[in-house]
């Protein structure tokens, strides 16, 4: 039931999307950001929970569902059709089957920017402004009512890092460009200073947005993200931060784009009503990059040997001293690894190149160059991008499957031995820390229909560039990809009426908790469906 809106104080809910929570705290402690310091003092703090199998690409749907992947079955925005090996990746614009929690409050004025995985609803009464400056593979820059994009980049200017040269343009949809973003070479340090300098004005301007927003009228919950530390992290940790690329500087940059949000923050507290809850969070974190690389270029590399008992990429001399890390590469990432193919990658992988004159949005990810090999594999990698995901070929489900289905255990059994003995060459380190089995026969639904069989659950012991493993030798030396890399746990920072100053979260507080507690704010019962409980 509908509390009366003059009942209803406003919610002010901002992400800092994928801050690291174990910096945020550190940083907060050092007294470098005074607003954030602030809050946390006149509210609660704590940290935000998912489970290690939840996808880190379904992050932003258990937030705005409220629900897990095992009960929506909403496992990422990645699409598998198993009977035509098709895997594609969702945009992000065409938003979740279901409705995002803030449309359950019918009489509830909403204004939301910039929120990943939402797209235009139309029962929602207020303002959306969706693809202005997203972390996105594929965006559209969309609003509702449709003239209000196109008024706030006349007044506040686009995005400097999503224009001009790192804008590009991958497909239309009812006329409108499909817009993507590439990020610079991570061994290219003129490019990311510039990445940074974008990033922080990008800030600035995102602040005037959502100040402009705020004093249009009294909402009944404002929704909007920085996306900038998602970027940032991921670019630009090893700018001062332990990492084995580690550049020295005076202060990280992620400290400086932490700093530029605290300002906009201070600045969009002048705007907001004495009586407004605000809370700041995020729905994952991010932390030295120790899985991109064995996600998407050493595990399915080691299955193709597994497979067919020669190397596609990368092959080096098991056994022998691994070489100094190289720091040359300049190209992008997935053009440096395609130069490592061999001659039998050369002939059975797809080229990146020849994915993106397709239009495939996963051309630079290296487990994408597979795809013509899955039929004839009886194991296979699905992109991902943050546990691994193997598929095992079965015949009767698989179009073209070469599993028995009888056998289906054994071949998962055979994938997991190979995942236990893959070490890190230069420690000698194990890379997978767990293997979770999703179903135990092939046609299960199992964990919540998840597409994958397997769960490969990494370490995250070292950010390695070379691998070994019994019956495979080595993969490696490779140039890495990005330095941050996701992590489970986000953050939650909130003040208001009913939150006692200096106070805690509960420790198992989740993510599915924060989404119960807005719709609550909202004066909103949450629903049986939404499995959280409000935070306070």
């Amino acid at each position: 039931m509908n509390a009366p809106r003059s009942a209803r104080s406003p919610v002010v809910a901002i992400a800092l999307d994928a801050m690291s929570p174990m910096l945020l705290e550190a940083w907060l402690d050092a007294g470098h950001a005074p607003v954030l310091a602030r809050l946390r003092r006149e509210g609660a703090l704590g940290r935000l929970g998912k489970s290690d199998w939840d996808p880190n690409e379904a992050s932003w749907s258990i937030f705005l569902q409220g629900a897990s992947p095992g009960r929506t079955g909403m496992w990422g925005h990645l699409h598998f059709d198993a009977a035509a090996y098709d895997y594609r990746e969702l945009p992000i614009y065409e938003g979740w089957s279901q409705p995002p929690f803030y449309q359950r409050a019918p009489h509830a004025r909403v204004a939301v920017l910039d929120i990943p995985f939402a797209s235009p609803e139309r029962r929602v009464d207020g303002v959306q402004v969706l693809g202005w400056g997203p972390e996105a593979n594929q965006f559209l820059r969309v609003s509702q009512p449709p003239e209000l994009m196109p008024e706030l980049v006349q007044r506040h200017g686009a995005h400097p890092a999503y224009d001009g040269l790192g804008q590009r343009k991958v497909g239309t949809r009812d006329g409108a460009p499909v817009l993507s973003f590439r990020v610079p070479s991570l061994y290219d340090e003129a490019a990311l200073s510039r990445l940074e300098h974008d990033m922080l004005e990008g800030i600035r301007r995102r602040g005037a947005i959502l100040e402009d927003l705020l004093r249009r009228e009294r909402w009944d919950l404002l929704l909007a993200a920085f996306a900038e530390p998602h970027v940032c992290g991921h670019m630009l940790w090893h700018f001062g931060l332990p990492h084995p690329m580690h550049v020295p500087v005076a202060q990280p940059s992620l400290l400086r784009v932490f700093q530029a949000i605290d300002g906009a923050l201070g600045r969009l507290l002048q705007a907001l009503p004495d009586d407004a809850t605000l809370v700041l969070f995020s729905v994952s974190g991010m932390k030295e990059n120790c899985t991109d690389v064995p996600l998407t270029l050493f595990l399915p590399e080691a299955l193709l040997r597994l497979e067919f008992g020669q190397a596609g990429l990368a092959e080096g001399v098991a056994g022998t001293p691994v070489p100094p890390p190289s720091m040359h590469y300049r190209r992008h990432w997935k053009d440096e690894v395609w130069a490592l193919r061999t001659p039998f990658g050369e002939r059975m992988l797809e080229s990146p190149d020849a994915q993106g004159r397709r239009g495939d949005a996963l051309d630079w990810n290296p487990t994408n160059w597979s795809r013509p090999l899955w039929p004839r594999m009886r194991a296979f990698v699905l992109p991902s991008y943050l546990q691994g995901m193997i598929r095992i070929n079965v015949t009767g489900r698989e179009g073209a499957g070469v599993v028995d289905p009888s056998a289906f255990g054994a071949e998962c059994d055979r994938v997991e031995a190979l995942l236990r003995g893959l070490v890190d060459a230069r420690t000698g380190r194990a890379l997978v820390r767990d293997v979770v089995r999703t179903r135990s026969q092939p046609f299960d639904t199992g964990l919540g229909n998840h597409p994958a069989d397997l769960l490969v659950i990494w370490t995250d012991a070292d950010a390695t560039d070379c691998v070994e493993g019994p019956g495979i030798g080595r993969i490696g030396p490779v140039p890495q990809f990005r330095s941050g890399g996701h992590a489970q746990t986000g953050f939650c920072i909130a003040r208001g009426p009913g939150i006692p100053a200096g106070s805690a979260l509960r420790d198992d507080a989740r993510v599915v908790d924060l989404s119960a507690t807005l719709v609550q704010a909202m004066g909103v019962t949450p629903p049986p469906s939404m499995e959280g409980r409000p935070l306070w």
